[in-house]
Formats: C-alpha cells, structure tokens, sequence
C-alpha cells in the first residue's frame, strides 16, 4: 500500500491528537480528524452558549495541526487575547464562529476554513447536533457537563463511573460515518479518556460504524494518568473503559509507551497528580488472550518542560501497521 494513499482516521479531541496529526501528515494526506463537540469550557463555551454553535476549540486545534498554511497564519488561529471584552477567547474560535455565523451552517463554515488553511486531510466534527456530556460517579453524584466533570471528582475524591450524553440519540456527522467505514486504520486516542475519546464513541452511530468497518483499529494508549479524570488507572483500566463501549473483538491493536520520564518531569507531573501509565505482566496476559495485538515502543518525548507522544516515532509505528513497507518521512518534522 502506497503511504500516500493510506486512509487514516483519528477520533479524540484536545490537545492529544494534535500532536500525532502534526506526524501523521508527513507520511500520508489521507487523515481524517473526527473531533467531540461536548466541550462547553473557556472561550469554546463562551461562544457555543451564546451564539448556539457547535464549540470550535478542538477543532480548531486540528485545523492548526494539520495546515499546510504559513506560520503566522497558525499563530493567528491560536492567538488569544490577554485583556478586554474578549479576554481568554481564541482569535481562531471567533474566526469559525464568524464563519458560521455568515454561511448559515458550522459544515459550510468547516469547508472554507479548509481551504482557507491548507488543511491536508479533513476535520470533522462527529455530530452537528447540541450535545452535552454527563458523568455518573462512583459517590452516586451525577455531574452536567464537560468542562466541570474533573473538578467535581476532585473536589469529591472520588472516581468515575461511567459518562453518557444527551441526547442519547444523537446523530453522527454523515462524513465521520463514511470515513471511518472507507479507512485502512482508524486510531482512537490519544486524548482524555472520558472528556474527549469516549463522547465520539456514544454516539451510536460511531459505535456502529466502527464493528463495521474493515480497517484496523488501533487504540493508542495515553501516556499519564489524567487528574480528575483518570487518577491511579492503568492501561488495562483505560482499555476496558473503551471495551465495555465497542468490544474487544472492534480492536486489532494497542500502542503503548514503555519508554520513562526524566525524574524532573515526574517529579513536576506528581505535584499536579499526574503519573506515568502501569502496565503490568498480568495486564498484557489478558488483554492478549482477548486476541488484542500489543505494540510496546518508546513513544515519548519531553518538549519544553512537558510530556507528550513522539509524533514522527508514533506516526511511523502506527503506519507499519497497515503497511510492511516502513515509512520513510518525505518531510522533516
């Protein structure tokens, strides 16, 4: 298979995905980002309470990611302003809702800023409808919303239980379908597990989509626990998260990162509750047995003081997957 006819699809959202989009597009142009629209947080929510929209954070972020635009024209789309009325909004955000605002719908508004970016591949969004997630906790509370899931565990000291959305019905995006349905690979993560990852996957549509498709399924592996979200869960902990949602026999793969942190990064994680992921020999024993490839690699690195995934090592690793031949990068990154 030509690396440049690959069909890759992304589901997550945040600031995860960037990064392996930012590789991914230097060994194929085929990249489909399918991106949660749940996010009701900071300037994202801001504009999607007022205005009635779809958020445009996480979307925008993978606009970003993957244009092939001019430097100064990604700084514009992440420029936020410090002072004023519009204080904590991102320039990018006002430029989708401004869009949308002015060719009547969010898709159409998605479609221009494509072209307007030079974006290689495709962003959407997994559903148009007005979707808001909810948290069942393992205290019994039941918490309303993306952005005040993480605070309410930690200020409880508790746990989560399981996330669902509303409308339970809601319908995916006709394009997110299609691409995951016509893909070689499709990658889920990495990203927040329940606040980014899992939102997509309730939708049945994607769920569906997903047991149908004939591509490899490949669940990529986050690199730290999460606070307030993912505290003190392991690989096999966040891998049965996404089991109960779309099965075992959905998923051929799972990537993950055996390399470790530098003491100082630890040290500066532990402060804020964050640690490396476990993965233990009994972990990788069952998941086995379930008939679930492991790929077990040094995926990370640490770039201006923080953690992140490797996107050229990870991009390559992902790609051999479908491919024997190993990818050679045509670009630096």
């Amino acid at each position: 298979m030509n690396k440049q006819a690959t069909k890759v699809v992304v589901i997550g959202g945040g600031s995860g995905i960037s990064v392996i989009l930012r590789g991914l597009k230097q060994y194929t142009e085929h990249i489909s980002a399918i991106v949660t629209v749940a996010d009701d947080g900071g300037s994202s929510g801001v504009i999607r309470e007022d205005l009635g929209m779809l958020p445009p954070g996480d979307i925008r972020n993978c606009i970003v990611a993957l244009s092939e635009a001019e430097p100064l024209m990604a700084r514009l789309m992440q420029h936020r302003f410090k002072s004023g009325q519009f204080a904590g909004h991102s320039l990018g955000n006002m430029i989708i809702a401004g869009l949308t605002d002015m060719q009547g719908s969010f898709d159409e508004a998605l479609a221009n800023i494509h072209d307007i970016f030079a974006v290689t591949g495709r962003v959407l969004p997994v559903s148009l409808d007005d979707i808001v997630l909810y948290a069942k906790l393992e205290d019994g509370n039941v918490v309303r919303g993306e952005s005040n899931i993480p605070n309410v565990v930690k200020w409880n000291k508790t746990a989560i239980d399981k996330v669902f959305i509303d409308p339970a019905d809601a319908k995916a995006y006709p394009e997110s379908v299609t691409a995951i349905l016509d893909a070689d690979l499709v990658l889920i993560g990495p990203g927040s597990l329940y606040t980014s990852i899992m939102p997509s996957l309730l939708m049945p549509e994607i769920k569906t989509a997903l047991c149908q498709t004939a591509a490899k399924v490949v669940v990529s592996m986050n690199l730290m626990t999460q606070p307030g979200e993912t505290d003190a869960m392991t690989v096999g902990d966040h891998l049965d998260v996404l089991i109960d949602r779309i099965g075992a026999d959905t998923i051929d793969y799972l990537l993950v990162n055996n390399q470790t942190v530098s003491s100082a990064a630890a040290e500066r994680y532990a402060k804020k509750g964050a640690h490396l992921l476990k993965f233990s020999a009994p972990e990788r024993s069952r998941i086995s047995a379930l008939g679930i490839k492991i790929v077990e690699g040094d995926f990370l690195e640490e770039y201006a003081g923080y953690v992140r995934h490797d996107a050229a090592k990870f991009s390559q690793q992902v790609l051999n997957l479908v491919d024997t031949v190993r990818y050679i990068p045509h670009a630096k990154y």
